[in-house]
């Protein structure tokens, strides 16, 4: 059986991993991910996976054909603290 010292001294693994690498970077460049909802949707219909409250954003993780993220600004008013409402199954 090959050390593991033995098989990195060979400079052939690292060509390898080296044209695996510049392959895959290739492929993700040239072929951008199309989404299937466009611009003018006004509301989706979708699960929320994860949900967190950040200072005064909230982050949803969402999934329904594929999966998203979306934020929201909550504001405060006049030094009072904002209240998040409760998270419902239609983001619009």
């Amino acid at each position: 059986m090959l050390k593991l010292r033995t098989i990195l001294l060979h400079d052939y693994i690292y060509y390898i991993l080296l044209s695996i690498t510049v392959l895959i970077t290739i492929i993700n460049i040239l072929i951008p991910r199309q989404s299937i909802y466009n611009e003018n949707i006004k509301s989706i219909r979708a699960k929320i996976i994860s949900s967190s409250i950040t200072g005064d954003k909230l982050n949803l993780t969402i999934k329904n054909k594929e999966k998203g993220k979306a934020r929201k600004l909550l504001f405060c008013t006049e030094g009072r603290q904002a209240k998040p409402q409760a998270l419902s199954k239609e983001i619009s």
